[in-house]
C-alpha cells in the first residue's frame, strides 16, 4: 500500500517542487480470506471477514437511506493478492508507484476470479471472544 504524505513546511512560499513521496510500508506475514461482493451499480467490492460478515448480514444500511442490494460474488484464501502485492513492493521500488498500483490492481482481478463460485460465507462475528475470533454462544463454555 503507498501512503502519500506532504511534507511539513509552514511557509507557501518554501513549498518544493515536489512535496509528496511515496513508501511501500506494507508488513503482512500471511495471506487472509477475501470475499467479493458486487453493488447494484455493477462495482465490485472486497473485504476482509470482519467487514463482510456485515456486509453479508446486511448490516450495512446508512440511516435515512434504502439498503443497497449486494450480491455475494465468492470468497478465496487470499495467496494471489498476497503475491502481487509482494511483487508490487518490488516493482515499487524498480519502476515506480503507478506500475505497482496496476499490478495490485490485476492481482484484484486474479483473486476475484480464483474466487467466483466458492460460495463460503463469512464466519457469525456477532459472538467474539477476546481475542476477536467468533465462538459458538451454544458450545461455549462447555468442557
Amino acid at each position: 500500500m503507498a501512503v502519500l504524505c506532504y511534507s511539513e513546511i509552514m511557509n507557501p512560499s518554501e513549498i518544493p517542487e515536489k512535496p509528496l513521496y511515496a513508501s511501500m510500508n506494507m508488513k503482512r506475514e500471511n495471506p487472509e480470506r477475501i470475499y467479493f461482493f458486487e453493488k447494484e451499480n455493477g462495482s465490485i467490492i472486497f473485504a476482509k471477514e470482519h467487514e463482510a460478515h456485515r456486509i453479508y448480514r446486511r448490516r450495512n444500511q446508512v440511516i435515512g437511506q434504502d439498503k443497497e442490494k449486494i450480491k455475494f460474488l465468492g470468497s478465496s484464501d487470499g495467496v494471489i493478492f498476497f503475491k502481487a502485492v509482494e511483487e508490487a513492493k518490488v516493482i515499487f521500488n524498480q519502476k515506480g508507484l503507478e506500475a505497482a498500483q496496476e499490478r495490485i490492481r490485476q492481482g484484484e482481478k486474479e483473486e476475484l476470479e480464483v474466487a467466483r463460485g466458492q460460495m463460503i460465507p463469512p464466519r457469525n462475528m456477532d459472538a467474539i471472544d477476546r481475542g476477536n475470533n467468533p465462538i459458538n454462544l451454544q458450545t461455549y463454555g462447555n468442557i
